[in-house]
C-alpha cells in the first residue's frame, strides 16, 4: 500500500519539477531579451512643426523626449542619454 502511494508521487514531482524549469528558462530568456533591449540604438523619429505665431525666421528649436529611463542599471549608464541626446 505505501509503495502504490510513493509511485503515484513521483510523476506529479517529476511534473512540477519540469514546469519550474520551464518558467525558469522563461524567465531567463526575458531578462536576456530585456537587457539586450535596454542596451539597444534607441528609436529616432524626426518631425517638423509649424506653428502659428511662431516667427518664421527664427533659428530652429531641438526638443529631445526620452522616457522610461532607469539611470545606473546595467542598461543605461549615466553617459548614455547624453550619446543618444547628442
Amino acid at each position: 500500500m505505501i509503495r502504490e502511494r510513493q509511485r503515484s508521487r513521483r510523476p506529479i514531482f517529476l511534473w512540477l519539477a519540469g514546469g519550474i524549469g520551464v518558467l525558469v528558462m522563461m524567465l531567463v530568456i526575458f531578462v536576456l531579451i530585456s537587457m539586450a533591449d535596454a542596451r539597444s540604438k534607441p528609436i529616432v523619429r524626426h518631425v517638423t512643426l509649424h506653428l502659428p505665431g511662431f516667427a518664421a525666421n527664427s533659428a530652429p528649436t531641438k526638443i529631445a523626449l526620452l522616457a522610461d529611463i532607469h539611470l545606473g542599471n546595467r542598461g543605461m549608464k549615466p553617459a548614455r542619454p547624453a550619446d543618444i541626446v547628442g
